[in-house]
Parts: structure tokens; C-alpha cells; sequence
């Protein structure tokens, strides 16, 4: 019981944490990003929910470099974006965007109980609860837990699934078995990522029932429910290829895998600063020595060896973008905990009681220095954009298409709730050739002084912070 209590006063410390700036609009760290999923959720909001056909506001070349005149989507599989939409349109609570962070709140609130359960079932109790603390206070896990992306559902069922896989190694019933493989198939649907966690549960499966386990029709089929969905869903895709972002970069861009500024970026710039806050890395670095509890069976070491295989591979991408480095959470969490544990515990060695006083200096230095990085991923760089989508939104018919040029990002033209472009470098004539309606800019530069002082376009609104004018259709 003393345990459960806990458990729920660490998860209502998760959720308040979690709750700061909950009432942000997209303009936040990574708003184009999370305009792109959001803006899939909108048309589903709009149009209907259809899973194999998702699209989103973006009809430029851009993000594929093949025109997108339907606006297709085909990333991961919309299940984020489904739910997000079936809960915003049927409950108003909140708005769209607030209903976007909440359900990933949700998700990461979820993620920490089945985090504190397989971290206790291979481990103790103390080393759940401390591992679902350290998720649920590491400033970096907070801001991407309340983030619209699919990755908090992606970690999520990928923890619930790597659980009751661990339970059917202990009680195989039919029950562990179908949870685990389908809530693994989804979250490698949600984000094929989730494939770099997998290599714990092989090991566990070979130790549990040796190479016996190439010769079982269940491991067939349990190979069949987690990957066939993916597999399935990558096929269909490729009919629309305007749909696919383009991703060839994210392996190794510029050909930095594993090179100097590989390691300096991820190792020091985002691992050992942003998420572990420097001093940080003295419970995470002695947790990686203690002694291994008898049922762990190196399952929390072969988590981080995929971690890093998964960095390796992905060199561009996690370079590019810290939001990658929101799957190693949970197992940073874990060595956290077991080294914070190892650390307080009265050994001879050490000096006591000054060591259990320099782990929590350590801890408390750590949440501080990575919030003073990561508080100003809550910062609204341009409420230019969200102003005047606001009033893009109440102005323009509902089937316009914008041009809201904002160098490609597309939380601009996310905020007008419309679809269009957000680029123009291709000119403003050939755009209306594809159906641009109306024209909506933050900057005031040469493009759109030439928009602006073109006496065939009308002004419907402007302002010293924004303009949005209709185009004439006859050029």
C-alpha cells in the first residue's frame, strides 16, 4: 500500500509539473513539428477520420519535394491523431491544440505506472519508484510528455508492451501473450522506433526458453502481430509518395555518424547537459556499475545498447533534432535510480553521511541546470503568427488556400487553419496556378510589399505586425 501511495503522489507531481503552459498555442520548441501532427488531427476534425488517408495543411513540395496538391500525410500511422481528434470533437473541455498536449500528458502519466511496474518486476520496488520519479521530474522529460507529437503514445505502448511481455516470461498465458504483441505492433505503427527497445525482449525470450523458441509456432505468430501492421502500412504508403516526407537525411547527414561532433552532441550537448543537467551523470554513471539484481538478466543494459544503436543509425536525425532523444528517457530514468539508490545506501567504502547529502546536491543541480536550458522551449518566439491566424481564421472562407510564407515552417500556416503553403519562394504566380487564394504574412519584406501594392489583390486586414490580403485569381 505504502508503495501505491507513492506511486500516486508521483504521478500527481508528474501531472501539475506537466500542466505549466498547458494553454500555449503551436509556437512553442519544435512548433512545426507539432503543427504537422496537430494539423492531421484538424482535417480528421473536419473532414472525418480516415485512417489509411491522413493529410494535413501542407500542399507544397517541400517536405517531399513532389507537389502535394491532396495534402497527404503518410508518416506514421495516424492512431495518435484519430484519438486526438475523436476527444477534441466530442468533448470541448478543451480546444484542439489543449486536447493535444492533455492526451500526451495522458499518455506520459501511463508511460511512469508502467515504467514503475516492469522496472519492479525485473528489479525491487525502490527502483521502480525511483525510476518513475526521475521520468516524471526530468525537465526534458516533462516539456516532450505535453508536446502534440505521437511520441508520448509511442513510449507509452511500447513500456505497456515490453511489460506484459516480461510477465509472460514469468506466466505465459494467452492473455500476457496478445496484450504484449499487439500493443507492440502499435507502437511500432506509431513510430517504428520503438524497434530499438525490442533487443532486451529476445535476449529475455532466448534465457527463458532457449533456442526451443525457434522452434515454437507462438513465436511465429507473435513475430507476425508486431511486425505485419508496419510492414502492411509501409506498402500502402507508397502509393503516395508526395505523402512521404523525405528521410534519406536523418541516417547520417553531412556524414557526421560517429565522428567528433556525433559525440560531442549527443553525449555532451544533449545527454549529459540538456537531459541530466551535468551533475546528473554521477547517479547515471554508478548506475551502469551496480551490481545486477537476480532477475534482471542485463535487460535494462540491453535497452541501452539499442538506445545506442538507435543514435548510431539515426546519426541525422538525433543531431538535427533533440525531440529524437525523447525515447532514451525511461532508461536514463532507470540508471538513474540505481545508481541514486547505490549511492545512499551505508556502504563501508564510502563516506557516510555525506554521500547520501552530495547524490541529492547532485539531484537537485541537476533538475536545475537542465529546466535553465529547457525553459525556453515554453517560450513563444512569434505571436505574430498566432495573431494573425487567429484572425486569417475568422476572415477567409473555409476552403481558402493560403500562402503563409514563414521559411517552410508550417506553424504559421497551422494557425490559419487552412491549407496552403508555407513557402513561397516558388513566386506568387505560380502558386495561384495551383489554387492559392489568399496571402497571409508576418514579414513585411520585398514579396510582400509587391502583394501588398498590387492593385488587382484586396487588403482584408492589416496591421504593424501582420497583413493578410486576398489575391487575384486573374494573374
Amino acid at each position: 500500500m505504502k508503495h501505491k501511495i507513492l506511486l500516486i503522489l508521483i504521478l500527481l507531481l508528474a501531472l501539475i509539473l506537466r500542466w505549466y503552459k498547458i494553454d500555449n498555442p503551436l509556437a512553442d520548441w519544435h512548433s512545426w513539428r507539432q503543427a504537422d501532427t496537430a494539423s492531421v488531427s484538424q482535417e480528421y476534425l473536419k473532414n472525418g477520420i480516415d485512417l489509411l488517408h491522413p493529410r494535413f495543411h501542407d500542399l507544397s513540395s517541400f517536405p517531399s519535394d513532389i507537389d502535394n496538391p491532396q495534402g497527404y500525410r503518410m508518416a506514421e500511422f495516424p492512431l495518435y491523431n484519430a484519438i486526438h481528434a475523436f476527444i477534441a470533437g466530442n468533448f470541448t473541455t478543451f480546444d484542439l491544440d489543449q486536447w493535444g498536449r492533455v492526451l500526451s500528458i495522458v499518455y506520459s502519466l501511463i508511460s511512469i505506472i508502467f515504467l514503475y511496474a516492469l522496472v519492479s518486476l525485473l528489479t525491487d520496488r525502490y527502483t521502480g519508484l525511483l525510476s518513475a520519479f526521475f521520468m516524471a521530474v526530468l525537465p526534458f522529460s516533462i516539456y516532450y510528455s505535453r508536446v502534440v507529437l505521437p511520441d508520448p503514445l509511442m513510449i507509452t505502448l511500447t513500456l505497456a508492451g515490453s511489460y506484459y511481455f516480461v510477465k509472460a516470461t514469468r506466466q505465459p498465458n494467452l492473455a500476457h501473450f496478445f496484450l504484449s504483441s499487439t500493443l507492440l505492433a502499435f507502437a511500432l505503427l506509431v513510430k517504428p522506433y520503438a524497434v530499438f527497445y525490442f533487443l532486451p525482449l529476445v535476449w529475455l525470450g532466448l534465457i527463458t526458453w532457449g533456442f526451443k523458441l525457434l522452434l515454437k509456432p507462438s513465436t511465429y505468430i507473435f513475430l507476425i502481430i508486431v511486425f505485419a501492421p508496419l510492414i502492411l502500412w509501409r506498402l500502402w504508403i507508397q502509393q503516395f509518395p508526395e505523402g512521404i516526407p523525405s528521410n534519406l537525411w536523418l541516417y547520417n547527414y553531412m556524414n557526421i555518424r560517429l565522428r567528433p561532433a556525433w559525440w560531442r552532441w549527443l553525449f555532451y550537448e544533449r545527454l549529459s547537459l540538456l537531459i541530466l543537467g551535468a551533475f546528473g551523470l554521477l547517479p547515471f554513471l554508478t548506475g551502469l556499475v551496480t551490481k545486477l539484481k537476480p532477475k534482471e538478466h542485463y535487460f535494462f543494459h540491453l535497452w541501452l545498447v539499442g538506445i545506442f544503436a538507435y543514435l548510431v543509425i539515426f546519426a541525422g536525425g538525433n543531431v538535427t533534432h533533440d525531440y529524437y532523444q525523447a525515447i532514451t528517457i525511461p532508461v536514463l530514468a532507470v540508471f538513474l535510480a540505481k545508481g541514486t539508490l547505490f549511492l545512499v545506501k551505508p556502504n563501508p567504502s564510502l563516506i557516510w553521511p555525506f554521500t547520501p547529502l552530495l547524490v541529492s546536491a547532485c539531484i537537485a543541480l541537476s533538475l536545475a541546470f537542465s529546466w535553465y536550458q529547457i525553459k525556453g522551449y515554453y517560450q513563444v518566439n512569434n505571436w505574430s503568427i498566432v495573431e494573425a491566424g487567429i484572425r486569417a481564421d475568422k476572415l477567409l472562407p473555409a476552403d481558402a488556400k493560403v500562402i503563409a510564407p514563414y521559411n517552410g515552417d508550417t506553424a504559421f500556416l497551422y494557425q490559419t487553419r487552412r491549407s496552403g503553403w508555407p513557402i513561397s519562394f516558388w513566386g506568387i504566380p505560380y502558386l495561384l496556378e495551383r489554387g492559392a487564394t489568399h496571402y497571409v504574412s508576418v514579414n513585411f519584406d520585398d514579396q510582400t510589399n509587391q502583394v501588398i501594392s498590387d492593385p488587382n489583390n484586396t487588403i482584408l486586414e492589416q496591421t504593424d505586425r501582420y497583413v493578410i490580403v486576398e489575391l487575384n485569381q486573374n494573374k
